[in-house]
């Protein structure tokens, strides 16, 4: 009997709509926005490849549009605070 390959199974977003004390933060720097999705993956870098977390931050408006990613260094209340709200890794936020 021929084996089949396995499926991987796709890891599930977590998806929620943003809390009432981020919507002042979230607005100022994005006012079309509707989405905000925070990425947080672990790649390598520098000559040694050692690891190191890289975070953005993106909107998106209702066409689906990219407005503007922050890095942590330029808006670091709004990273932390969708991070201790929502957690880590993948984040989509409904606005």
């Amino acid at each position: 009997m021929a084996r089949t390959p396995s499926t991987k199974r796709k890891p599930q977003s977590r998806q929620g709509t943003l809390h009432e004390s981020l919507y002042p933060a979230v607005r100022r720097m994005y006012p079309t926005a509707t989405r905000v999705v925070r990425h947080e993956r672990l790649t390598t870098h520098g000559r040694h490849r050692r690891p190191v977390l890289d975070v953005t931050l993106a909107a998106f408006d209702a066409q689906g549009r990219t407005l503007m990613a922050l890095w942590p260094e330029e808006m670091p209340e709004l990273h932390e605070a969708v991070k201790a709200r929502h957690g880590l890794g993948y984040v989509s936020v409904d606005l």
